[in-house]
């Protein structure tokens, strides 16, 4: 006997935006080094890291390690370096956790018409009945097809697009001091394209590895000369910009195992200067030079001791209406600290107040940003949605479609070529740099990023 029960697979399919084309706003002006970068949604819990393939040839590979994700580990510098357990301290909260796939049983048999004769009115049925199941049994096959085949293409416009990133990278050359010399940030922009080439070799293969670490080695043998080192005697403005990046490339090149003892002594030096000007940075910036100065064993000042961001957009809760594009960008380096740039997956610096405010503001923020085609600012939104574990979010997988979609046919991404007839042929680093690596570190984030992030409550008091 035939069931009369048929079971019904909703599945609610992703739009994807289609905006007409306007040129984009150039990349923020102020921004940190760190903001070349890598949500607490229902969707997920909080444990965030980025990973990497590695092979038995690295030394701790355990494919036989039910708790390691498969052959996904952060790979860090020697004093970092460990492999984080995607299962550890997770916290799943029943809120987050909804129902993607919708199953209904339905009652399908037809009720004959008076003037039927019972025998054919059961044989038609019959016939609807089975009609009715192969229809159903297609759309559900297709329906579950056709988010591995989304995924599977995504998966190759990445490959692809980072394939081209890193050809244009490879060829762009980054001179601080020249740029410093023509009012530009020299040792942001050295910051800036060694952060992507840290999150690269992060997720690559050992011998692109290897590459990458010849690369970057050739780009910091500037910080051999004098001239490099300028800290103590450039002036006011020029400190102000390049003051954490300074910071950021001795950290980075820490993290690529590089010699930093001449590095050291140049920092020991500009110490007291660097100590002067916190004062007059903003919350996050002083939160992220409270990073570093733990990080090189540097004594805090007073006013960088607490280290938090309890002044910040996100604790004062920012009406989405007063939004505009320098606080859009408070707002994702306050996300940016807090998991330290997408290396660390744990965090307390947000209350569940926080996090409530984050889940209706990011988005909303993201959503404009794309209406607007700003690559720079969509880019740096959605890697901090990404990093809070928002990662299946309609509005992230738009500004992923975004992003797949309007790279440069050189591999860069971002349209300024109207600032080139005043900077030449460095608007490259002045501005392409800067949306490339957003770009870059946003898809990185999203296709490598392993486990989810664990956010914990804040300390007493903050």
């Amino acid at each position: 006997m035939i069931d009369s029960r048929v079971v019904c697979l909703a599945l609610v399919r992703k739009e994807r935006l289609e905006l007409s084309r306007v040129t984009p706003l150039a990349p923020k002006a102020s921004a940190s080094t760190n903001s070349a970068t890598f949500a607490r949604l229902p969707t997920a819990d909080y444990t965030s890291t980025l990973f990497t393939r590695v092979t038995p040839d690295d030394g701790f590979y355990s494919p036989t390690n039910p708790r390691a994700g498969g052959a996904l580990y952060c790979r860090l510098s020697q004093s970092r370096r460990r492999c984080h357990d995607a299962d550890q301290r997770r916290h799943i909260s029943p809120r987050r956790q909804r129902v993607v796939l919708q199953y209904t049983m339905r009652k399908s048999t037809p009720k004959p018409s008076p003037s039927t004769p019972p025998r054919l009115a059961l044989l038609a049925a019959i016939c609807l009945f089975a009609s009715t199941t192969a229809a159903l049994a297609a759309q559900a096959t297709a329906g579950a097809t056709s988010a591995p085949q989304a995924r599977e293409q995504r998966e190759e416009a990445y490959e692809a697009a980072r394939t081209e990133a890193r050809r244009w990278l490879d060829g762009l050359e980054v001179d601080a001091v020249a740029l410093n010399n023509r009012g530009m940030k020299g040792q942001k922009k050295l910051a800036e394209i060694m952060d992507i080439y840290l999150f690269l070799e992060m997720t690559s293969e050992p011998q692109a590895r290897a590459r990458i670490n010849r690369r970057v080695a050739e780009l910091t043998r500037q910080t051999e000369d004098d001239a490099y080192h300028n800290m103590q005697v450039c002036p006011d403005q020029e400190f102000k910009q390049n003051s954490m990046s300074y910071l950021r490339v001795m950290w980075l090149m820490r993290e690529f195992e590089l010699d930093t003892t001449r590095y050291e002594r140049e920092l020991a030096a500009v110490k007291p200067r660097m100590d002067g000007h916190l004062s007059a940075r903003g919350v996050w910036q002083r939160a992220m030079f409270a990073q570093y100065y733990e990080r090189f064993g540097m004594r805090k000042p007073s006013v960088i001791r607490d280290g938090n961001l309890r002044a910040g957009v996100v604790r004062r809760k920012t009406p989405i209406d007063d939004y505009d594009r320098k606080s859009s960008y408070q707002l994702t380096h306050e996300v940016f600290v807090a998991f330290d740039y997408g290396y660390a997956r744990e965090t307390t610096a947000f209350s569940d107040k926080d996090l409530q405010y984050l889940e209706t503001t990011l988005p909303a923020l993201l959503a404009g940003t794309l209406a607007r085609r700003d690559t720079d600012l969509a880019s740096e939104l959605m890697s901090a949605m990404v990093m809070l574990g928002w990662r299946t979010h309609t509005t992230v997988t738009r500004a992923l479609d975004h992003l797949l979609t309007s790279q440069n046919a050189n591999g860069s991404w971002g349209h300024y070529e109207a600032a080139r007839s005043r900077y030449g042929d460095y608007v490259e680093q002045n501005f392409y740099l800067h949306t490339t690596g957003a770009a870059l570190r946003a898809l990185v984030g999203y296709f490598e990023a392993g486990g989810r992030p664990v956010v914990s409550d804040p300390a007493p008091g903050e």
